[in-house]
């Protein structure tokens, strides 16, 4: 679930989740994923785009801008990230600046129990 949330946020920043997202259940997946999850070769489907999210965001940062300057953990991990000069972009997810961002936030909080501490989280190749 949390590799179709990514990759569905990460294909293109108009992707939101809509405000009566229900998040004490799993999110529905005809809304985060691309292929019918009922389909005979669904669990293909979906471990196909397990892998392919994590090769395509091996980095992948949920944090928050807070007006028109980056917070300052998040700021803090942008720097972090630009000095280690890796070879591949961050995924940025900016959580504040989205419409559907709260709920982003206690998704990923129900998806990733370590992640409900403070903003922002860094996923290396999903972890």
């Amino acid at each position: 679930e949390f590799a179709a949330l990514t990759s569905f946020l990460a294909a293109h920043e108009q992707h939101a989740l809509p405000a009566e997202t229900e998040l004490e259940v799993p999110l529905d997946p005809e809304l985060i994923l691309d292929f019918d999850p009922s389909a005979p070769h669904a669990l293909e489907e979906l471990a196909q785009v397990q892998l392919d999210v994590w090769q395509q965001n091996p980095i992948v940062v949920f944090g928050k801008v807070c007006g028109f300057s980056l917070q300052p953990a998040t700021r803090r991990l942008r720097e972090a990230l630009a000095e280690i000069d890796l070879r591949v972009d961050a995924t940025i997810i900016e959580l504040d600046t989205r419409e559907d961002g709260a709920i982003i936030e206690n998704a990923l909080r129900r998806l990733v129990p370590e992640s409900s501490a403070e903003i922002p989280v860094l996923f290396l190749n999903g972890q």
